[in-house]
């Protein structure tokens, strides 16, 4: 039984750390093309590297133990997971200061989030060992 908690939480903690590296893609975006919501809506590569990676964290989202989401509500899984669908789906819809609310607001907190769980997960992983 206890290999199977490990294997979950070892699935958890890719999952967590490949968001978190999405999470950071987009503040290395932001620092290379600027902080300003004009400079995002002008600026199509701009706005294609930060929708790749929204995209990606909706894809590991939906990988997501089922545990941590029911564990976690606060964090807003479904509405990452939906991002991630009309991103990849209704491209030419998406509406671009949406988008950009998205990165400068919504990103900054479920990194957070993200963080703070991959450190539980670990440190009881540790204590298991």
């Amino acid at each position: 039984m206890g290999s199977l908690f490990m294997r979950n939480d070892v699935l958890e903690i890719a999952i967590l750390s490949k968001i978190l590296d999405y999470c950071e893609a987009i503040h290395e975006t932001m620092d290379l093309f600027g902080y300003d919501e004009e400079d995002f809506v002008n600026n199509r590569t701009y706005q294609n590297s930060c929708s790749f990676a929204l995209l990606q964290i909706g894809e590991a989202i939906k990988r997501m133990p089922f545990i941590i989401t029911d564990d976690h509500p606060e964090v807003d899984w479904s509405g990452a997971a939906r991002l991630r669908d009309v991103i990849a789906h209704r491209y030419d819809a998406i509406d671009v200061s949406m988008i950009w609310k998205v990165i400068a607001e919504d990103i900054p907190i479920l990194q957070s989030q993200c963080m703070n769980i991959l450190r539980s997960v670990e440190a009881k992983l540790a204590g298991s060992e």
